[in-house]
C-alpha cells in the first residue's frame, strides 16, 4: 500500500503493508510527514487483528438472503399470475420460503415483513371472493 499527498511544497509520503501469520492479520505502516510541521515527522504504526472466524454466521446469513430473494421471486409471480389459484398457490410459496428463512434467523425482518404483507393480501382476496360470491 502506498500514498503521496502534497500541501503547498509540503509532502506526505506512506508505505505500509499487510500479511496474515496463522490467523492474525499484520499491518506495518511507515509515514514521512513534511506538512503538518517544519521538522520532519516519522511515524510507524504497527496493528495486529486476530482471526477468529464467525462460526458459520456468514453462511447462514447467505442461505437467508437466498431464500428471502425466492420469496420475493414467489410474491412477484403471485402478481402477474393470471389464474387466481395459481397465484394463491405462489403467495403460499412464498410464505413458506420465508418461514424457512425465520427458522435460520428468527430476527431477519424483512421476512417478516413479507410474511404480513402476504397474509393481509390474501385476506384482502377472500374478502373480495366472498363479496363476488352470490348467495
Amino acid at each position: 500500500m502506498g500514498g503521496f499527498l502534497l500541501q503547498g511544497a509540503n509532502p506526505r509520503m506512506s508505505l505500509g503493508s499487510e500479511f496474515t501469520i496463522k490467523g492474525v492479520k499484520m499491518n506495518v505502516n511507515y509515514t514521512f510527514d513534511l506538512s503538518s510541521s517544519a521538522n520532519p515527522v516519522n511515524h510507524i504504526s504497527l496493528s495486529a487483528k486476530m482471526m477468529l472466524g464467525d462460526r458459520g454466521r456468514a453462511l447462514i446469513q447467505q442461505r437467508v438472503d437466498e431464500l428471502y430473494r425466492q420469496g420475493l421471486i414467489y410474491y412477484a409471480q403471485s402478481g402477474i399470475e393470471k389464474d387466481e389459484s395459481q397465484a394463491n398457490a405462489y403467495m403460499d410459496k412464498a410464505i413458506s420460503v420465508w418461514n424457512e428463512a425465520l427458522s435460520l434467523d428468527k430476527g431477519f425482518d424483512p421476512a417478516k415483513t413479507g410474511i404480513a404483507i402476504v397474509q393481509k393480501e390474501k385476506a384482502n382476496l377472500r374478502k373480495v371472493q366472498e363479496e363476488q360470491t352470490l348467495e
